[in-house]
């Protein structure tokens, strides 16, 4: 899943970024749309999403469908739909201006993402919005398998520290 987040976060926040360059009409207010989930905890982006997207009439969401005649969708129990706005929400979370800054900051930030998985669907339906992180906190707290909680934890590690390494490699050259 942590792929498709990042794909999308590349491609899409490199031209989004562009567009919130140009001369718009209230460039401010899509700004500041962009710009709020960096200064706002995951937790609460993730509780606003699981509001809008609440499986009853009663989720902003659903209540859009039902103005055109659609029957509720119980979003958060789809295999199909999840997966969607468990990558929507990290996008949203990690759209940035530069390209190689937005490429290795969310591959970061969606290998630490656990967020969302665990408020909207505790990894699920059938572990399809499972991330690494979320599983260390599974294993550890949910299944008292604290072993391999740790050994999780040291692979991202030394994941995240090759990552780093490749970028301030990769700094260094281009400078």
């Amino acid at each position: 899943m942590e792929h498709r987040l990042l794909a999308l976060e590349i491609g899409v926040g490199f031209g989004i970024a562009l567009l919130l360059n140009e001369r718009l009409r209230a460039r401010a207010i899509y700004r500041t749309i962009w710009y709020l989930p960096v200064v706002i905890s995951g937790a609460v982006l993730a509780q606003t999403l699981a509001v809008f997207l609440h499986p009853t009439k009663f989720g902003a969401l659903n209540s859009l469908l039902d103005l055109v005649g659609v029957p509720p969708v119980l979003w958060t129990r789809s295999e199909f739909w999840m997966p969607f706005w468990v990558i929507m929400f990290g996008f949203w979370r990690g759209v940035g201006s530069v390209v190689m800054f937005v490429f290795m900051t969310s591959l970061v930030r969606t290998l630490q993402m656990w967020e969302a998985p665990l408020v909207l669907t505790f990894g699920g339906p059938n572990n399809s919005t499972r991330t690494m992180v979320y599983s260390m906190y599974s294993d550890a707290f949910g299944n008292l398998t604290m072993g391999l909680a740790a050994a999780e934890s040291m692979l991202l590690l030394i994941l995240l520290m090759t990552i780093s390494g490749l970028n301030l490699r990769f700094l260094r050259v281009n400078q």
